[in-house]
């Protein structure tokens, strides 16, 4: 278990206190066990570091020879601490994809494979543990595996805040229109540009926030206050026939409507 750090009125859980420095420790031996148990002889991975560096951590100590496809940006320093055959390329994670499907090598991708998201489901228990009042969570979302698994376990009275730099906010744009673009970002990561589970991620972020939008709502200072903010989100979902409907009752329609499972 990671431990929780409190600065200020904040709690900052410490995935990088796991073995390889970053939260993929929580998916990465489990993908590897799974790969083995499949029969699986090699693995192949893309990444911008810190995957690539915990899936070769976790490959060498189970002797699978692991193939890693990078992007040329990636920084130097993380290069160093990769164990396996290193392929630079403009395309990592389609090239990682094609190199899967020829070489019968198990694809390490996290948003493919059902075993990360409920690894990370370790960390929404972990922090259910150690804070039981928690009322709200921030999670810093690139491809959205972490986020997905964390919002099945979390109960639906806690919210969620997912977090993405505005170069590159691939989520957190359906919900949040008006933002400034960046050109430039801090991070080296946090920059997925093709989401396999974005769906899957919608409706789970759609039945957190259909609920505290008609709490907005009730405490709006007029109606037109409380509807324009749940525009946004009908229109990301293109359920704008609903938009002269209650939000109490738009909650209730989206529980089933258009194969969503919410």
């Amino acid at each position: 278990m990671t431990p929780l750090t409190k600065i200020d009125h904040l709690y900052f859980k410490r995935e990088d206190q796991n073995i390889t420095g970053s939260a993929k420790d929580r998916a990465l031996p489990l993908q590897v066990q799974n790969l083995i148990q499949e029969g699986y002889t090699s693995a192949v991975i893309s990444s911008t570091g810190n995957a690539a560096i915990s899936a070769s951590f976790y490959c060498q100590q189970a002797n699978i020879p692991l193939t890693i496809f990078v992007s040329p940006k990636i920084k130097e320093e993380k290069i160093s601490l990769l164990k396996g055959k290193i392929i630079k390329s403009p395309k990592p994670i389609s090239d990682a994809i094609k190199f899967s499907k020829s070489n019968h090598a198990y694809l390490l991708r996290q948003s493919t494979d059902p075993i990360a998201k409920i690894a990370y489901g370790q960390i929404a228990t972990e922090i259910l543990m150690q804070l039981p009042n928690l009322t709200s969570i921030f999670i810093p979302v690139g491809s959205g595996t972490t986020l997905l698994g964390i919002s099945l376990v979390l109960p639906e009275n806690v919210k969620i805040f997912a977090v993405q730099p505005a170069s590159n906010p691939t989520i957190s744009s359906a919900f949040v229109t008006q933002y400034t673009k960046e050109n430039d970002t801090i991070t080296d990561a946090l920059s997925v540009k093709y989401l396999p589970l974005k769906r899957e991620i919608d409706a789970g972020l759609l039945k957190k926030e259909m609920p505290r939008f008609a709490e907005f709502a009730s405490a709006a200072k007029n109606e037109f206050e409380a509807r324009s903010k749940l525009w946004n989100l009908l229109n990301h979902y293109e359920l704008l026939n609903l938009f002269d409907e209650k939000p109490w009752d738009i909650y209730k329609i989206t529980r089933s409507i258009r194969g969503y499972d919410v």
